[in-house]
Formats: C-alpha cells, sequence, structure tokens
C-alpha cells in the first residue's frame, strides 16, 4: 500500500548567528508583503532586517540552553538603514526606534542600535532597551526595567553581514518579482514583437522600387 507524500511548505527559514562569551546575536529576515489584485501584485510593507539579541543563561543550571532567546531583544533595520550602515565607514553609527503608539500589553519602550569599535579594533553591536521617557542612553542600565546588551563583532564576520545586507535589498522592496515576472512575460511579447517585424519587412519590402532601378 502506498503511503500518501508529504507536502512541505516552499518558505524557506533561515538566520545568522554568532555566539560569543555572554550574548549572542542573529539577523533573520522579515519578507515584504505584497497586495494581490488579481491581475498584479504591489508591494505594500517594504521586507526588514531583524536583529535578535540574546543574553547567556547565569551560570546555575537552570537550563541546558546557553542563551535566553525566549527573552531576546530585537532591533528593526530598514532598507533606508542598511544603506547607513553600507554607506558609512566612520563609527559609531547609531540608530534609534521608538514606538508612537503603546498597547494596554506593551510598554513604550525606547531602542537604541549602534555599531562601534573597542580598544582592539574589533567592532560592538550594542543594543539598549529603556522606558521611551528617558532620553539618557548613558544611565540605561541604571534605569528600572532598562536592558543593555553588547556583542563583539570580528571584521570577518561584519564583512558578512554587510555581505547580507547588500544582497537582502532587492529581495527586502519585492524587485525580484518584478524582474521574475517580466521575465515570464517577455517570451511572449518577444514572440509578438517579432512576428510584427517580419510583417512590417514585408510591407517595406513590397513598397520599395526593385533593384534595376537603382
Amino acid at each position: 500500500k502506498m503511503r500518501g507524500r508529504r507536502h512541505f511548505s516552499t518558505r524557506t527559514y533561515a538566520d545568522y548567528i554568532l555566539y560569543k562569551g555572554e550574548s549572542a546575536l542573529s539577523l533573520r529576515v522579515i519578507p515584504p508583503e505584497l497586495a494581490d489584485s488579481g491581475r498584479y501584485q504591489s508591494l505594500t510593507r517594504q521586507g526588514l532586517i531583524n536583529l535578535e539579541f540574546a543574553e547567556r543563561f547565569p551560570s546555575s543550571g537552570i537550563s541546558k540552553a546557553r542563551f535566553d532567546w525566549k527573552n531576546k531583544s530585537n532591533f528593526v533595520l530598514t532598507v533606508n538603514q542598511i544603506g547607513d550602515i553600507l554607506a558609512n565607514s566612520k563609527l559609531p553609527l547609531k540608530f534609534e526606534s521608538r514606538p508612537s503608539v503603546a498597547t494596554q500589553s506593551a510598554i513604550i519602550q525606547k531602542k537604541t542600535f549602534s555599531i562601534d569599535s573597542d580598544e582592539d579594533s574589533e567592532l560592538e553591536f550594542t543594543l539598549t532597551v529603556q522606558p521611551a521617557e528617558s532620553d539618557s542612553v548613558d544611565a540605561a542600565e541604571s534605569s528600572p526595567g532598562a536592558k543593555y546588551v553588547k556583542v563583539p563583532v570580528s571584521k570577518g564576520e561584519f564583512a558578512v553581514i554587510r555581505s547580507l545586507l547588500g544582497y537582502s535589498i532587492p529581495y527586502l522592496l519585492a524587485f525580484d518579482k518584478v524582474v521574475s515576472s517580466a521575465a515570464s512575460v517577455q517570451p511572449k511579447r518577444q514572440n509578438q514583437y517579432e512576428e510584427d517585424t517580419r510583417k512590417e519587412t514585408k510591407s517595406s519590402a513590397r513598397e520599395l522600387p526593385s533593384t534595376e532601378i537603382w
């Protein structure tokens, strides 16, 4: 008796993770959103890059897992912010995210993501999460409910991150969808173009005088 085939989703999940001494960093793609009108698709929200920061569990034997991904903090990079990272070679770089509306189940928080170099000329990715009413990043560690996560990043790892960010831009803007859809329509248009060209050539041949006149 033959068993039914298992159907798998075509969606692919992937991330780039850096595990360091006291913290970890993950880069994850948030795909763009498209609206389908029936005749064509249009972009309704650009894609994003989600940076996830996790701290190491205390060495108390509570969990076998090394990092607390359940209580991770995140910072979302827009396409323009990605461009700033790729275009600027001078450090530090700093990006802020401040939600404009609070929900009943969430507290308004101000998030600051920065890229800077340390004493050994390596890089540091730092995420600071603090109450929105606090304007001092330096006071984040002492503020009630504030969170401060720092992940060291080597120059080689930063080169990989920059490459991934640059490669992702056309996909975050759904340009790949535009190109692929145009390519699928192109053969039909090309055949029509060739047929029209042949018709024009025959018509021109009839209108031109014979070579004997020349």
